[in-house]
């Protein structure tokens, strides 16, 4: 958080360290609608404690905003707050949400010169909320909604540190590739990753008098949590006897078959600000070998998503139960001296 201040303009680093807060603190809160595989109770404190201290108004806005929006539900019609009776947990997060992004508007208007002009720039990306009303417009109007084609081409949506189904309206072209997508139900923070991930499915072409026609359809988009596995995973897998398809072994035990390894980018603003120290991932390692997903587990903020990206490109000899190979998960260590 501290070099953060040293390069405020950065908006791409303002996304990267406000989701790795918002999604310890999800993670970490108990309610069933962000299941607990990744949680970290300790770390997601201290991401607390840092924003609630924090004076960095785009940060505060961005990591507010998106606490905010897990007491809202989806549906065609809008968002509505959730039953806080069934989801007591998330009462203090909103409020947390709603707090940081009141103080960030303080502090972006303490900011401005006397007589200053704001003015309008380019309109942000759609919001999750934004997302369903786009898919109600599209309900109203539109190419016709039809029973949803056989897919010829599906691409699985990427892991994620929470599970569950994004049901979605998707606009089909002639070719069979859908053109447009909007999302119906679902959790705010899957609504993003499922529309780019539809983007990519193709679909048999639908036929009208024999001649192929630009419909819409709906589909539903399984998200897995890291670890498990998805309905579609499950659809699109091969058949194969029962057996463990995980199996958790020790760090030192795991790292005699690491064959390559990546060395960290040490951050420079971590540099600048005199940060050192070791970061500790929960990974998962493929059926290949390769890393699959990394999960923080202690470490500062500004050194994790550099130990993530390397040790995501590092490869190991599969391993291997009863002849066929599993998935592995495992911990492992990347520090960062400062020289």
């Amino acid at each position: 958080m501290a070099a953060r201040s040293l390069d405020s303009r950065n908006n791409a680093y303002t996304q990267q360290l406000g989701r790795l807060y918002v999604q310890a603190i999800l993670a970490s809160s108990g309610d069933p609608l962000y299941p607990a595989a990744s949680a970290n109770p300790g770390f997601a404190a201290k991401a607390s404690s840092e924003l609630e201290a924090s004076s960095d108004g785009s940060l505060l806005s961005y990591a507010g905003n998106q606490l905010a929006a897990a007491g809202r539900t989806q549906s065609p019609y809008g968002s509505a707050p959730l039953d806080v009776n069934a989801h007591p947990a998330l009462v203090s997060i909103v409020d947390l949400g709603n707090r940081l992004v009141a103080r960030s508007q303080s502090i972006n208007r303490s900011q401005l010169p006397p007589g200053a002009v704001v003015r309008m720039g380019p309109p942000p990306p759609p919001t999750p909320e934004g997302f369903v009303n786009q898919a109600r417009a599209q309900a109203l109007a539109g190419p016709p909604l039809v029973p949803a084609p056989a897919v010829v081409h599906q691409v699985a949506p990427p892991v994620s540190p929470f599970g569950g189904d994004v049901h979605l309206i998707v606009t089909i072209g002639t070719d069979g590739r859908v053109t447009d997508a909007s999302v119906e139900n679902g959790l705010p923070m899957l609504a993003t990753d499922a529309v780019n991930t539809v983007k990519q499915w193709t679909f048999t072409p639908v036929l009208q008098n024999g001649v192929p026609t630009v419909v819409r359809a709906r589909v539903v988009m399984p998200f897995r949590l890291e670890g498990h596995t998805s309905t579609l995973d499950a659809a699109t897998a091969e058949p194969k006897p029962p057996q463990p398809s995980l199996i958790r072994v020790g760090g030192n035990v795991q790292r005699a078959k690491l064959q390559h390894e990546v060395a960290p980018v040490y951050p420079q603003a971590a540099k600048d600000a005199g940060i050192s120290g070791t970061v500790e991932l929960q990974i998962l390692i493929s059926k290949e070998g390769t890393v699959a997903s990394t999960t923080v587990i202690d470490g500062h903020p500004l050194l994790a998503a550099a130990a993530q990206q390397a040790v995501m490109q590092w490869v190991y000899s599969p391993t291997l139960l009863n002849g066929d190979p599993v998935q592995v998960s495992t911990t492992v260590s990347v520090p960062f001296p400062l020289q």
